[in-house]
């Protein structure tokens, strides 16, 4: 994608770009509806810095209660997924992350992002295992409403091979997410049979027209040859009759 110019990145450093960003994204995918997928892999942290000094902060400076230090208050990031999903882009498919370090709770935070706001996967995974093990909470898939995704290449701190482990996971993450999201397009896509009867003769239609054409070039590049052909074995006759002719006027 990146090769064809089919790749838009779009940078961000601060917590605010991202959301701001975040939603000028979803509300231009909205009217795609279905087809679009938000993919919500960005590491966010829960707390933010929300009010920045212009200024720079003075080393003899002391808190409230006279005691020296910095004392910096943190506020809680805006939870948008909820009106991502209600307002910005309310029927593209979403998919969120939690990151844990206890397992025994990761199911039940999966599951709050669920039952909070309304997202169609949650890609689940614990700090120590992430680059190996993933677990998806399919709220919509009753047969395995908790599925675990593992590569046969296991992380190893000591290795070398991290990115290639990493690049394992995602590649078996993706499909399976890739699989979820037509499943998701084909029970909310509103298309008729009129429809696909139309579309499939569009493309008859269509497939026709381009084997006319290819047997018409065929058809004119074979003319073209014969023709040529032709053409030099009319002026070859010529050149060896006219010499003929010289050569027998030369012995007269």
């Amino acid at each position: 994608c990146s090769s064809r110019g089919r790749l838009l990145t779009i940078p961000f450093r601060t917590v605010e770009e991202y959301l701001g960003r975040l939603e000028i994204c979803c509300k231009a995918l909205e009217p795609t509806q279905s087809l679009s997928m938000i993919y919500l892999a960005a590491a966010v942290s829960d707390f933010y810095c929300k009010d920045k000094s212009p200024h720079k902060i003075a080393s003899n400076s002391s808190s409230s209660d006279g005691e020296r230090g910095l004392t910096l208050r943190l506020d809680p990031v805006p939870k948008v997924i909820k009106t991502l999903r209600t307002e910005w882009a309310p029927q593209a498919f979403c998919v969120s992350f939690k990151l844990e370090t206890d397992p025994t709770i990761l199911r039940q935070k999966a599951q709050r992002a669920v039952d909070t706001y309304g997202v169609h996967l949650v890609v689940g995974n614990i700090l120590e295992t992430r680059q190996y093990q993933v677990w998806l909470l399919q709220p919509h898939d009753p047969t395995t409403p908790w599925l675990k995704l593992t590569t046969t290449t296991h992380y190893n701190s000591k290795s070398n091979n991290n990115n290639e482990s990493s690049g394992m996971i995602e590649e078996v993450l993706l499909e399976h997410v890739t699989q979820q999201h037509f499943v998701h397009i084909s029970n909310h896509h509103p298309v008729s049979q009129h429809h696909v009867q139309q579309y499939l003769q569009d493309q008859k239609r269509k497939l026709q027209r381009q084997l006319f054409w290819q047997r018409l070039q065929n058809g004119t590049l074979q003319l073209a040859g014969t023709l040529l052909g032709m053409a030099l074995t009319y002026t070859i006759s010529i050149a060896l009759q006219r010499r003929i002719a010289n050569a027998t006027s030369k012995i007269n």
